[in-house]
């Protein structure tokens, strides 16, 4: 026999395939009593489903609601998707993009930036690029099932290899809970040149370092 309290002050009980109601408030604090010798049929029942679920998991997914991701025609990124300031930055870390996937199989626009770390967009700008271009082989009733309005989430990691001399080798960790992983990998680019421009005025020399490529500062 097994008991639980759907409400307060109220006692379900059920064996076999009867249910049997007790006004009795029930003196469990979690609400659930499993008293001995349950029926052997309701444990085989239990086992059944959790076998089915483990056999079959995306299919269970589905019949719960939940869309699966559709097949990925977009292959991979590569090293051309991690943005050269940052490489010549060093700057490395994650992003996670949230999207919606159109019934032609292509990226409503706009993807979200969800999460990103370091924050600003030197790395966000190459995860989103990546994810317009994004193209899906979608199933045929994919507008009728939902999934125009399913938001799916991509998780990047941008990492410099090999680490450059002197400084930590730290790989960041990918956000979880996202439907697919990236690490998008390249090599630190060199540090930019630096030339010293000297001019003069008539009440001061004037010295000024530019940074080729970035801009100039003091």
């Amino acid at each position: 026999m097994v008991c639980f309290a759907p409400r307060a002050g109220r006692l379900v009980c059920t064996r076999g395939a009867h249910l049997a109601w007790s006004s009795g408030p029930s003196t469990s604090p979690f609400g659930v009593i499993m008293l001995r010798s349950p029926p052997s049929h309701l444990i085989l029942s239990c086992l059944g489903a959790m076998l089915i679920c483990m056999i079959d998991p995306a299919g269970h997914a589905e019949a719960a609601g939940l869309l699966k991701l559709p097949k990925l025609k977009t292959s991979e990124p590569t090293a051309d998707f991690y943005p050269p300031a940052a490489r010549r930055l060093g700057i490395q870390g994650r992003v996670l993009v949230e999207f919606t996937i159109s019934p032609r199989g292509r990226v409503s626009y706009p993807p979200t930036v969800i999460l990103a770390e370091p924050e600003g967009r030197i790395l966000q700008e190459g995860a989103l690029s990546y994810v317009r271009r994004l193209e899906f082989d979608v199933r045929s009733d994919w507008e009728a099932s939902g999934g125009p309005h399913h938001k799916f989430r991509f998780s990047f990691v941008f990492l410099l290899l090999p680490c450059r001399e002197g400084e930590p080798c730290e790989e960041p960790a990918p956000y979880f809970g996202a439907d697919r992983w990236f690490t998008i990998t390249a090599p630190p680019a060199d540090p930019p040149a630096v030339i010293l421009i000297e001019w003069w005025r008539p009440d001061v020399w004037q010295s000024r370092a530019v940074r080729l490529g970035w801009g100039w500062a003091a």
